[in-house]
């Protein structure tokens, strides 16, 4: 139009210069203002119009988001794995052994071993003080001598002096009965004689050939005789007695002293050997001893010190044998059992060796609180100056080869404290959530969380998040 404008009238752009020329050509006034406003009109709706066209446009068609990275994936499939069971647990004593005191209220005079130190059965690792023992001892050695001196009379009272003493004496006591008897007879004889007397002057009275004096003489020397048969009689009686006696205590003394007193003198003597025994046993215990072969691990005395009776004085390990007492869940009980290896990492140095234990006792008895039971794991001694008592170590369980998912290892990554994999799935990868099992060098069992055949990206999912998309690699899937 500023083309026409100009053909028309020759315009310039100098509105003084416009009209010059529009007048010169003879241009209307009224025709210069329609054109004016054409021009003004023009410059208002043009721009006005472009906007609204570049507003009502319509949208481009969208064109696909492109790949933020390229990524090689490999299938979830079954694979013979090795499966372990991982079990942890603590270094401990085969037998630990606590060594207490049996002695009470005495004091420590020499401590002979340390913790770490090998002991042998009845090496004395410590004494006490038997001072006032020694002496309790020595007492009653005397009482039991003195008692052994008694015994010995009443088995025996009686000296060979002595037994030739007794046998004079019934020899003495049986002539005294004799000489009793014979008296009796004697006695007898005259009480005859004067009873007969007594009779015959009893007749020649009656006649009156004897005074009645006479025949009073008579009766009183019957009577006489009668009471002096009666005192013989009892003297023999005293004689034999004294005689049996006699000949008792001569027995007696052949055979020994009587059975009650044997009896009391043989208590008397058991008793003082109970005594001395008894303060020797005291003794021995003021020597506190090792009771087997064994690994001193704890010492609780020293030198000074006043022990208790039952007080702890050491801690040690029993023959030299250690073991692993591991708790295991009660679902796992049935994959182990007696004489499995188990296979243990220590977690006290990293550059532990490994261990091979065996299993010796799986407890009875599954913990009612806990749901653990206890497994006792035999391990070798020669391991005990790194493997202490009390170290905490950590194994596994070869419970053979079985089928399961698994999958590169490269595929399983550890995001927010979880095992995820990135499944590839229409160009672009979703981060999924797994349970990972058993580990190999190449390959990692699936436990839940993907199903075979599934594509899981195994190169390049450290610079992934879920929704990216992504382009295969020309090898598209890592074996």
């Amino acid at each position: 139009m500023k083309q026409t404008i100009e053909k028309e009238g020759d315009f310039t752009h100098d509105s003084h210069g416009l009209k010059s020329a529009g007048a010169s050509q003879g241009w209307s006034s009224s025709r210069i203002a329609k054109v004016s406003g054409i021009v003004v009109f023009l410059a208002i709706v043009v721009p006005v119009g472009f906007r609204l066209f570049k507003q009502f446009k319509p949208a481009p068609p969208a064109t696909t988001q492109q790949a933020v990275l390229t990524v090689a994936c490999a299938p979830v499939e079954y694979r013979q794995i090795e499966k372990h069971l991982q079990i942890a647990g603590t270094v401990w004593a085969w037998d630990p052994l606590t060594i207490g005191c049996e002695a009470s209220g005495l004091r420590v005079e020499s401590v002979n071993v340390d913790e770490g130190h090998f002991v042998k059965k009845g090496q004395v690792l410590a004494t006490l003080n038997s001072s006032v023992l020694e002496a309790q001892l020595l007492q009653h050695k005397a009482e039991l001598a003195k008692a052994k001196g008694s015994l010995t009379i009443a088995i025996q009272p009686n000296r060979p002096m002595d037994i030739g003493r007794l046998q004079a004496r019934v020899e003495e006591t049986k002539a005294v009965v004799k000489q009793e008897e014979a008296n009796i007879a004697r006695v007898k004889a005259d009480l005859e004689f004067a009873r007969s007397t007594t009779v015959r002057f009893r007749e020649l009275g009656k006649v009156g050939a004897v005074s009645q004096q006479d025949l009073e003489n008579k009766e009183s020397i019957q009577k006489a005789k009668e009471a002096e048969l009666v005192n013989n009689e009892q003297r023999l009686r005293a004689a034999n007695y004294s005689r049996d006696q006699a000949i008792e205590n001569l027995k007696m003394a052949h055979e020994g002293g009587r059975k009650e007193d044997i009896d009391i003198a043989k208590a008397n003597v058991a008793a003082e050997v109970a005594d001395v025994k008894h303060t020797e046993a005291l003794i021995r215990q003021t020597r506190i001893q090792a009771p087997c072969d064994g690994y001193i691990v704890k010492r609780m005395i020293h030198i000074g010190d006043t022990v208790m009776q039952n007080e702890d004085c050491f801690q040690m390990v029993r023959d030299n044998r250690l073991e692993v007492r591991a708790q295991v869940p009660e679902p796992d009980l049935g994959r182990i059992k007696i004489g499995q290896k188990v296979l243990f990492k220590s977690n006290a140095t990293p550059d532990d060796k490994d261990v091979v234990g065996t299993i010796r006792e799986i407890s009875p008895m599954v913990d009612q609180q806990t749901r653990l039971a206890t497994c006792r794991i035999d391990i070798p001694f020669d391991i005990y100056k790194k493997w202490l008592p009390g170290t905490f170590v950590s194994g596994k369980v070869n419970l053979g080869a079985q089928k399961v998912l698994a999958v590169p290892s490269t595929a399983v990554l550890s995001r927010d404290g979880r095992a995820v994999v990135f499944v590839y799935q229409d160009n672009r990868v979703y981060q999924r959530p797994v349970v990972t099992g058993e580990r190999t060098e190449q390959y990692i069992a699936i436990e839940s969380g993907l199903k075979e055949n599934e594509q899981v990206v195994t190169v390049g999912g450290g610079f992934l998040k879920d929704n990216d998309p992504v382009r295969l690699s020309e090898n598209k899937q890592s074996k």
